[in-house]
């Protein structure tokens, strides 16, 4: 037997799904790890009885077979033989089944015989002793190549990424034992008999297959592309669409008006395989796919100081991608939403949050990503419908970059581990025209767990500097036992892969919550702020100490400074002369009579909305009364958005509750200006029911406007109650 090790606790099963929200997670394996070059090593012939190995860095010449220990009593196992990524590898008493046939092949990798786009892989690239081994789609990374060299007359099997050998955990015989890596010891444990004829498997020749659904379409009409293929390392379209393509997937063909047709070829080590489907079009005449009434002409509402009560009007809702005219604000509102429409069942079929912009950076596409948070529907800039997206969404973490409109950041899960990740991801809707868009991972916060890291950008209040170069991320530790926020920076952001660099850590510690379920945190959010020369923390507990209220540090967090005692709604603006400042909500009912903006003016009353100077130093002292309570009283709670990037000076505020005893500002969604001067922009009302649960955002309004604030989405059930469908609708000045 081989020496004890020290007992490691498995990773939590793979696969498994976890419930949040009420959403079912949709996980994938996309983003396991980048691609690694095997390099080409010496090799030296050794034999051993009648088999000759290539060994040292050299390739296998071992045949199909069972590989197995202890005299041929426990084989290497693929568990039950369920033929999917991440099943359990384990030992099992030799059957001759299935599950224990492997192939090995000349370039290292040993392949599952019953499907050999499978492969023996190290969980997740692993180096460290005792990281799992498991089944995974061949892929050619470091994880999967495992080097022969000869222990007496049988050999070890050495991964060379992580100069450690395949293992039997603990040296325990018994049924559905854990195998893993550890350092080559030359114990029973890793001494493994092999098949004894000497010809190499041939590598498994690439299988693709594509179709389209319908097959023929009416000039101006759209099919649906699905294509499926194992064996296979790369996919590429051509004909009728163009560029990378998942092993795996669905796609609009787009609009097509004169019959096209579609190819994909796909490769693997055993060559490239390719397959085509045709759309067909009847007629000649292009007919336009029907687009919204003409959008309004981009002004803004008139001025005026202070806000009125104004009567809702009941209105029927609008049908999908119908503009109607509201008389009563004199403003024009379409319907973005629709379940028919975009193909889903789901009933909340908005935007995420406030403090999230939902337009790309020049305002030509739009992302509701609302609350079923790994599934995004992607729309033009007029709010038209075009694909649904599986997104890296982890803890409402999908933002689009602030200046290249064809950047989409996010944080993918681990895969089975629900909003676990602890990686920075990219993808390119704009020009990636899939349904799952390719995701190239641009730094890793290793300082965090993975799984179980629950990594965000501040939860779905978090932003980055308004030229991207500065962001921050929090997420859980289990080896500090904290939450940590790590400042990193961000350069040739109007690339399509910037490069990231962390610029420092720093551990929360108590204060910042016991476990790793953001829920249970002592902090609310973290976020950067628009001229990158800061970040602050909004924390879960009110007051005027350390760790209360909003707090500012600087980039390198290594000056903390208390803002407020205040922890109400906010968001992270300009004014016209381009000063940073914080601009926020005060008193809002329930929250208790300390939750107060202090260090402002009390003229005419305490603010409703107060706005904070900032600068790279921190807090100004130039800090402003945006609305005092008597003048006259706001509506109940509000939700702040200063994502109209290109539009300062301003920040665009909504109603949260719709409630009827608060009419002053019921239900209405307007511009504030950012000088004390009170003057306000009136888009019109969200048309929603009584919110009365004041921490059920999704039922809220949630308005956010666009790049240059000539237009807002928000979200309502059209007082219908939240028993029925949310819709996100836009609304703009004629």
């Amino acid at each position: 037997m081989e020496t004890p090790e020290p007992s490691l606790q498995d990773n939590p099963a793979p696969m498994a799904a976890t419930n949040r929200g009420g959403f079912l997670k949709r996980l994938s394996g996309l983003l396991r790890r980048k691609p690694a070059q095997i390099g080409v090593f010496a090799a030296a012939f050794v034999i051993v009885g009648s088999l000759t190995l290539l060994i040292t860095h050299a390739a296998s010449a071992i045949p199909s077979g069972s590989l197995s220990l202890y005299a041929g009593k426990w084989c290497l196992d693929n568990d039950h033989g369920h033929q999917a990524q991440g099943n359990k590898i384990q030992i099992w008493p030799c059957n001759q089944t299935s599950a224990q046939v492997w192939d090995f092949y000349t370039d290292h990798t040993i392949h599952l015989h019953a499907n050999p786009a499978y492969c023996l892989d190290v969980q997740w690239a692993g180096t460290a002793q005792g990281a799992p081994v498991w089944l995974w789609p061949c892929n050619g990374t470091a994880a999967q190549v495992w080097n022969v060299e000869p222990k007496g007359s049988n050999v070890a099997l050495v991964n060379p990424h992580a100069n450690k050998c395949l293992d039997n955990d603990h040296g325990h015989q018994a049924q559905g034992n854990k195998i893993q890596i550890w350092p080559c010891n030359a114990t029973p444990a890793q001494n493994w008999a092999t098949p004894a004829s000497s010809t190499p498997a041939p590598a498994p020749v690439p299988v693709v297959t594509l179709s389209v659904s319908p097959s023929s379409v009416s000039d101006g009409g759209s099919a649906t592309l699905s294509w499926k293929s194992s064996n296979t390392t790369s996919c590429t379209a051509s004909g009728g669409w163009s560029g990378t393509k998942a092993a795996n997937g669905t796609a609009s063909t787009g609009v097509v008006h004169v019959t096209t047709t579609f190819t994909l070829a796909c490769s693997g080590k055993g060559g490239t395989a390719q397959s085509t489907a045709t759309v067909s079009v009847a007629g000649s005449n292009p007919t336009p796919t029907p687009t919204p009434t003409p959008v309004g002409s981009g002004h803004y509402p008139p001025n005026q100081v202070g806000l009125t009560a104004k009567a809702i009007v009941s209105m029927a809702e609008p049908g999908y991608l119908q503009q109607v005219h509201d008389a009563t604000f004199g403003n024009l509102i379409t319907r973005i939403a629709d379940q028919s429409a975009f193909h889903t069942s789901n009933r909340e079929l908005t935007h995420d949050y406030a403090k999230h912009t939902v337009w790309n950076a020049d305002d030509s596409l739009i992302l509701l990503d609302g609350w079923d948070y790994d599934t995004g529907y992607l729309l033009d800039g007029s709010g038209r419908y075009l694909r649904t997206l599986h997104l890296p969404d982890g803890n409402h973490s999908a933002r689009w970059s602030n200046v290249n409109p064809n950047n989409l950041y996010g944080i993918p899960d681990h895969p089975g581990v629900d909003n676990s990740g602890n990686q920075l991801v990219v993808m390119h809707p704009k020009t990636d025209t899939s349904t799952n868009p390719a995701q190239t991972v641009l730094h890793t916060f290793s300082q965090f767990d993975n799984p179980g890291a629950n990594m965000s950008f501040g939860l779905e209040e978090g932003n980055f500097s308004n030229d991207d170069s500065l962001g921050v991320v929090v997420g859980w530790s289990s080896a500090h036992h904290s939450w940590g926020v790590v400042t990193f920076r961000m350069t040739n952001t109007t690339s399509l892969t910037p490069s990231v660099s962390e610029i420092a850590t720093t551990w929360l510690g108590s204060a910042g919550g016991s476990d790793n379920n953001p829920d249970n945190a002592g902090w609310n959010n973290v976020s950067a702020m628009p001229k990158s020369d800061g970040i602050v923390i909004e924390w879960n507990s009110i007051g005027s100490g350390i760790n209360q209220g909003i707090e500012w540090m600087n980039p390198t967090m290594t000056t903390k400074i208390h803002v407020t005692n205040n922890n109400d709604h906010y968001d992270e603006g300009l004014d016209a002369s381009g000063n940073e400042m914080l601009v926020m909500s005060c008193d809002e009912p329930g929250d208790g009579s300390t939750n107060a903006c202090i260090n402002v003016s009390q003229s005419g009353g305490s603010p409703w909305l107060a706005a904070y100077g900032m600068n790279g130093s921190g807090p100004t002292g130039h800090n402003i009364n945006l609305y005092p309570t008597n003048y006259p009283n706001l509506s109940e709670s509000v939700h702040i958005s200063c994502r109209n990037l290109q539009r300062p000076g301003w920040c665009y505020i909504s109603d949260m509750t719709n409630n009827h005893s608060a009419p002053i500002g019921l239900s209405q969604i307007y511009a504030m200006k950012l000088d004390g001067s009170h003057t306000v922009e009136v888009f019109g009302a969200n048309h929603g029911s009584y919110n009365s649960c004041s921490s059920c955002n999704e039922y809220s309004a949630r308005a956010v406007p666009s790049q240059d604030g000539t237009k807002v989405i928000f979200a309502s059930d059209w007082g219908k109650g939240t028993a029925s469908p949310a819709y996100d609708y836009l609304i703009q000045w004629p």
